[in-house]
């Protein structure tokens, strides 16, 4: 009895439009057999790419793979903002509330890495962690980084993580929708003076 195995790889392709160089504007990566790719994430410093295995593979933007990180629990979204990853998973187990709905909650974390590849050997940590907000009856729908750098998540209310650690609330869409068809997706939030959605 014989079996047959397809060897089917994952292969990243990236054309790098605002190089000038025209040998460096395409290049491809693939991943080992069994590693696909789940989400990839660009910034103005890099090119990352989230696996099934739960590794987040770093690329210089001319294809120098620079990092491998295994990121410990379920991922559920990622965001990217220079040479910092923010990846949000659910840790721990579930948890019920006091309250007729007795459905379970749970506790989601997010890790931020930052993989500045000329200084991160030198740093103690160069991972932070923090608590993510999401309100009773909710799931996290959208993380994202501002053109400031700063993190910003989604359940039913947008809220903005402040340099000193504070979840704001800074939209709260459950009174801007009239039925159950309705939603908001935030397509990015630009600060300025003012926040903008």
């Amino acid at each position: 009895m014989s079996l047959e195995v397809s060897c089917v790889y994952s292969e990243l392709l990236v054309i790098h439009i605002a190089s000038w160089d025209s040998e460096s504007r395409r290049w491809t990566a693939k991943l080992p057999l069994k590693e696909n790719a789940l989400d990839v994430l660009v910034s103005r410093d890099m090119v990352c790419l989230v696996t099934e295995k739960r590794n987040i593979r770093v690329f210089s933007l001319t294809g120098t793979q620079r990092h491998i990180i295994s990121h410990p629990s379920p991922i559920l979204t990622t965001a990217c903002y220079g040479s910092r990853i923010a990846i949000c998973s659910v840790t721990g187990g579930d948890y019920y509330e006091k309250g007729k709905d007795q459905q379970p909650h749970f506790q989601h974390t997010l890790s931020v890495y930052d993989v500045d590849s000329r200084q991160w050997y030198r740093n103690k940590s160069n991972v932070t962690t923090v608590n993510v907000p999401v309100g009773k009856k909710e799931h996290l729908l959208w993380l994202a980084y501002t053109n400031y750098g700063q993190l910003v998540s989604m359940d039913n209310t947008i809220r903005l993580l402040s340099p000193s650690g504070f979840w704001m609330p800074i939209f709260d869409g459950s009174s801007e929708t009239s039925s159950k068809s309705d939603a908001i997706w935030p397509i990015a939030v630009t600060e300025g003076r003012q926040k903008q959605i």
